[in-house]
């Protein structure tokens, strides 16, 4: 019976940093090939409908692809490997948090999301935008001088609420010394 070699903990490390990555760059993928110049079907479903049909799927999905690279069970990670775990989930579950926002603050309308660089308040109120390249930047061009409406999503951090709460078990638990009588 042969043996298979066990990856060395600085491998497993990196395998899962490079599922995390790709998983990132996947749906990054994603979003820019939904972003091409042919047009899009009309998709009937209102924005509530494609959150609650995607956004279950997302954070599951990150949940499990970090469940495949971990190289033990939770009870046996070290705790700072279980803070990166903690952090790779994270940052995947806010990624989510984010697209679930912009889907429901889009309405079904064209959106491009840009950075607020700055507003003058004088006589005319100013707005600055950093614009991304993007698809939809000529349809902001082409709306010069019109009437266009700049929806202010909740920030992300209102989502933030809890996380507090999970941290990763310590390696040398805590001896109570109030327990002694």
């Amino acid at each position: 019976m042969k043996k298979e070699k066990q990856p060395a903990a600085g491998e497993v490390q990196q395998q899962a940093e490079q599922v995390g990555e790709q998983a990132a760059e996947a749906s990054q993928g994603e979003a820019a090939n939904q972003l091409d110049d042919s047009p899009l079907p009309e998709d009937t479903r209102l924005p509530l409908e494609v959150a609650e049909e995607t956004m279950l799927g997302d954070l599951l999905g990150g949940c499990i692809d970090e469940l495949k690279v971990m190289p033990e069970v939770w009870q046996k990670l070290s705790e700072r490997k279980q803070g990166e775990v903690i952090d790779r989930l994270t940052r995947r579950i806010e990624h989510a948090i984010k697209q679930a926002i912009h889907t429901l603050g889009s309405q079904n309308y064209p959106t491009i999301e840009c950075t607020l660089e700055g507003v003058t308040l004088k006589d005319k109120n100013k707005a600055s935008l950093l614009v991304p390249s993007s698809p939809m930047l000529h349809e902001l061009c082409d709306r010069r001088m019109s009437s266009v409406l700049i929806v202010l999503p909740p920030k992300p951090d209102q989502f933030r609420g809890g996380t507090d709460k999970v941290k990763p078990d310590k390696d040398q638990p805590e001896i109570p010394l109030n327990s002694v009588q």
